[in-house]
């Protein structure tokens, strides 16, 4: 199933005409995103697709408990005329024996008199079906069944309750009896049962009409009380907290718009800046004692080596005169010698010359410098000192760390300089914990009344079982009509039947469904060696993680990200077990994840939710990084404008930005 077009006039907050293409471009661009702010129409969206698909059977977010008439009359745009009306249309094609069907519904609803009149016409590939426009509601259950409905509608608020585990079992109980078919099982045993009472009381011995009637008060009594508890206390309590918890968020954005986390950090802020600004004074006060230490050296680098080669220059210059003390001494001797044996002076002199040229110059460099041998191996030492490349290393290591502590000292000054004043910001926090205060009372009643519940179904089931026994004793004893026994017998043996068959059912689908949820919730976590298993309790339909080892890791332990990505698996993994190829719709996707776990979603489950895929996001959900992260699987971008002076919406082409 393709959604390809949906219309709205004068809905809700779409005033006038709206027409919006949906079809995919191709296969690997299934995404169609949706952007707008809180309170432009988001979900009126959403709703005009389910109300177009079922009408009066719809899931509507903002039916509540007001009636489908209520629901209509409300819809109507409050700028339009209530006698022209409003309307809602869309267009898809389900693929059936190998052809394309286009299917186009029309739901058309105006105000006559006091009362709302509603018209529905069903078009198939172009031409008005009167059949099908009568029997709607049993057409469209053939090709998306409205009790699998929300397994593909849903919205961030779902994920959100289905991440709880005080409201999880119930939503989870209630899909997967959806999906297996099992409330129909369980109305045939019903519809058994009341059938076997009919018989019974035809031949019932007067004897045992008292018993009866008292076991059958007390039955009913308990049954009441279920009622009670099941279809408007339990309800009821969820609403209340559904409320609440939109309220919470309100106010939670309040707080956070307001500065409300900065000034619960201020102190812990200000704790920071106080030692990083300590952290810098230390820092400062160890270059300086290093500075006192090396950096007169540093400065005259230059005349160290100079003075370096002074010192081996007058070394030289030392062996030098030493060495001609010796020649002086060698070439008297030699003059001497040849004097003796009387040759001539200018012989001599020739001699000399030639053998000793040019001991006339040596030792002629002047000394400078007149350092000791402690001097000169102190210079060498500070010469060596300041070649290595630990020094500078030293000196880098230094200007980095002072970089560092000074740009956190900058950030933490900004974030202190932007904490709101705390009289500006506590009638905020007080409304906050009250909220939250209340939600924590309401989430106590509601495990009451769960409680209670269970309570109520176990003295309503032992009532039962004792006017049954009852009933059956007398039946036994003054039973006149063997076909009327016959019957009975084969409505018990159905009944079992069918009990065991359901019990068959859920056990078998529920090994496939945890198969299905672990498989999904691998993909979303991408942590080797995390996930081994997931299974869901078939009495109590809690989820229960184990890891590879099969060690349970308690939904408690988990993350509040790591609850919701279970969460939207498990929707994942249910839609897949359906087996339908059925469009998914996802409202406030984002809303409650953090930056690192709203990645996977975008990345893991959005562009393989099915075969085609609607997000109705804000800004802050999926922001400009995840709309590129998610531009190679989008095919259309829609924004939902709300003009504050007309309190009108218009769909545009394009997105936020």
């Amino acid at each position: 199933m393709i959604l390809e077009k949906l219309y709205m006039e004068d809905f809700r907050v779409f005033a006038g005409k709206q027409e919006v293409e949906l079809t995919p471009v191709n296969k690997q661009r299934r995404v169609v995103l949706i952007g707008g702010m809180n309170g432009c129409g988001k979900t009126s969206f959403l709703d005009a697709i389910q109300l177009a698909l079922h009408g009066p059977r719809a899931f509507l977010s903002s039916k509540g408990e007001f009636s489908y008439e209520t629901y209509l009359r409300d819809s109507i745009n409050r700028e339009a005329n209530p006698v022209d009306g409003a309307s809602v249309g869309l267009e898809f094609k389900i693929r059936q024996d190998g052809k394309d069907q286009r299917f186009r519904i029309q739901r058309y609803w105006n105000l006559q008199g006091q009362s709302i009149r509603e018209k529905l016409h069903v078009y198939l590939n172009g031409e008005l079906d009167g059949y099908m426009t009568d029997n709607w509601g049993e057409v469209v259950e053939t090709h998306f069944p409205q009790a699998i409905s929300q397994l593909f509608f849903f919205d961030g608020e779902k994920i959100k309750d289905l991440a709880e585990p005080n409201t999880s079992k119930q939503i989870l109980k209630t899909a997967i009896w959806s999906l297996l078919g099992l409330g129909v099982m369980q109305r045939l045993q019903q519809d058994l049962v009341a059938m076997e009472r009919k018989y019974r009381s035809q031949k019932r011995s007067s004897d045992f009409e008292s018993s009866l009637e008292k076991l059958a008060e007390d039955r009913d009594r308990w049954a009441a009380k279920a009622k009670e508890l099941e279809q408007e206390l339990l309800p009821s309590s969820l609403t209340k907290i559904d409320l609440l918890d939109k309220q919470l968020s309100s106010a939670k954005e309040k707080f956070r718009e307001e500065g409300g986390e900065l000034f619960q950090q201020r102190e812990s802020l200000k704790n920071e800046l106080a030692q990083a600004q300590a952290r810098l004074y230390a820092l400062k006060q160890r270059a300086r004692v290093w500075a006192d230490t090396w950096s007169p050296f540093l400065l005259v680098g230059g005349l160290v080596d100079r003075a370096l080669e002074m010192v081996e220059s007058e070394n030289s210059g030392r062996q030098a005169l030493e060495i001609k003390k010796v020649l002086k001494a060698k070439s008297k001797a030699l003059s001497m010698e040849l004097e003796k044996h009387r040759v001539a002076k200018q012989v001599i002199e020739r001699v000399l010359s030639i053998m000793l040229p040019e001991s006339s110059k040596i030792g002629e460099r002047s000394t400078k410098l007149h350092l000791s041998a402690e001097g000169k191996t102190s210079l060498v030492r500070i010469h060596d000192l300041l070649s290595s490349k630990d020094v500078w290393k030293e000196v880098r290591e230094f200007s980095s760390e002072k970089e560092k502590i000074e740009g956190s000292i900058v950030v933490l000054e900004r974030k202190i300089s932007s904490v709101p004043e705390e009289d500006s910001i506590k009638s905020i926090a007080e409304d906050l914990i009250r909220l939250e205060n209340e939600k924590l009372q309401l989430q106590r009643q509601f495990e009451r009344l769960e409680e209670e519940l269970r309570s109520v179904r176990f003295n309503y089931e032992k009532a039962e079982a004792n006017y049954l026994a009852v009933e059956i004793e007398s039946f036994q004893e003054k039973l006149a009509s063997e076909e009327t026994l016959r019957i009975l017998r084969h409505s018990e043996k159905t009944r079992a039947t069918v009990k065991k068959l359901e019990e068959v059912l859920l056990k078998k689908n529920l090994a496939r469904i945890e198969d299905e949820i672990t498989r999904c919730y691998k993909i979303l976590m991408r942590k080797d060696g995390f996930v081994g298993k997931v299974k869901v309790d078939p009495i109590e339909y809690c989820v229960q993680v184990f890891d590879e080892k099969k060690r349970e890791i308690l939904t408690k332990d988990l993350s509040s990200g790591e609850r919701q990505l279970l969460a939207t698996a498990t929707l994942w993994a249910l839609a897949n077990c359906a087996g339908r190829k059925l469009p998914t719709i996802v409202d406030t996707p984002l809303g409650r994840l953090d930056s690192a776990h709203r990645g996977r979603l975008v990345s893991d489950y959005f562009p393989k939710a099915g075969e085609q895929v609607l997000l109705l996001s804000t800004d802050e959900e999926i922001d400009q990084a995840l709309q590129k992260q998610l531009e190679p699987f989008l095919s259309h971008s829609y924004l939902l404008r709300y003009n504050d002076q007309t309190s009108r919406t218009s769909v545009e082409t394009g997105y936020f930005w």
